[in-house]
C-alpha cells in the first residue's frame, strides 16, 4: 500500500539519527525482548514475516517516523496479537495474559530454541515449486506496473511505471501480497531487475548509477504492448 513507511526515492525528509558507536545490538534490555518475540512468535506459527510488516506498515505517521526502531516491531507484534485472538487490547494494556493463555503449538516447544537459531541464521526459505515457465527472460526490457495496492505490496512507488532489465530469475517465491494477507499458497516468479537512476529521476545522477530490485511477475508487464 502506499503510506509513510514507502520512502524510498523521496527527498526532504531529514537525516537519520544515530546513537552510541554502532557496536551495540540493543540499546536498552526491552528491544532484545522485542526482538526475542519478534522471532519466537513466527516460529510457533501465530503470524509469518509479511503479516509483520504489513501490521508495521498500519502504525501511525508519527510512530513511524518518530518512535523508537523496536518500537515499531512491538506495535505491529501488538496488533498481531489482537489480530489472531491470542491477546486482547485490555490484556496487552494490562501486560498480563489470563490465565491458561497458550499460543498456538507448532511441534511443541522442546525444540524452540533450535528452531529460534536456525531462523537467525539461516532465515525461512519462500521458495515453491513453480506452476509454470517464467513469463520474462534475462535481458528483457520490462516495465513495472504503475499500481496502488489497498494491501501490502513489494513494489516501491518510486519505480512504478519506470522501464527496467531483468537481470536474474529467482526462482518461484511466495508472494508477499497475498501472505502478508495470510495467504502462504501463492507464489510466482522473482526476478532482479536494473533500472538505471535517469530513468528514475531524470539526468541528474550519474550514467553509471542503477538501482536492482527483486520483484514479483505480477509487478511487471511487457517494455511494448
Amino acid at each position: 500500500m502506499n503510506g509513510w513507511h514507502d520512502l524510498g526515492g523521496l527527498q526532504c525528509v531529514g537525516p537519520v539519527p544515530r546513537s552510541g558507536d554502532g557496536d551495540e545490538v540493543f540499546h536498552a534490555q526491552w528491544e532484545g525482548r522485542v526482538f526475542g518475540l519478534s522471532l519466537a512468535l513466527p516460529a510457533q506459527g501465530v503470524y509469518n514475516l509479511n503479516e509483520f510488516r504489513r501490521a508495521r506498515e498500519h502504525l501511525s505517521a508519527d510512530d513511524l517516523l518518530l518512535g523508537p526502531y523496536y518500537g515499531r516491531w512491538l506495535g505491529a507484534i501488538e496488533r498481531l496479537l489482537e489480530e489472531k485472538g491470542v491477546l486482547s487490547r485490555r490484556e496487552i494494556a494490562a501486560g498480563e495474559p489470563p490465565d491458561g493463555a497458550a499460543l498456538p503449538p507448532e511441534g511443541g516447544q522442546a525444540d524452540l530454541a533450535e528452531r529460534l537459531m536456525a531462523l537467525v541464521h539461516s532465515g525461512a526459505s519462500s521458495s515453491r515449486p513453480a506452476g509454470g515457465p517464467p513469463g520474462f527472460a534475462i535481458g528483457e526490457t520490462v516495465r513495472a506496473r504503475n499500481i496502488h495496492p489497498r494491501g501490502h505490496t513489494r513494489l516501491p512507488r518510486y519505480v512504478r511505471g519506470h522501464l527496467g532489465e531483468v537481470m536474474a530469475h529467482r526462482g518461484c517465491m511466495v508472494l508477499p501480497d497475498a501472505s502478508a494477507h495470510g495467504r502462504d499458497d501463492v507464489a510466482e516468479h522473482l526476478y532482479t531487475v536494473r533500472f538505471a537512476a535517469r530513468e528514475l529521476w531524470g539526468a541528474t545522477p550519474s550514467p553509471r548509477d542503477a538501482v536492482c530490485l527483486d520483484l514479483w511477475e505480477s509487478y511487471l508487464e511487457p517494455a511494448s504492448p
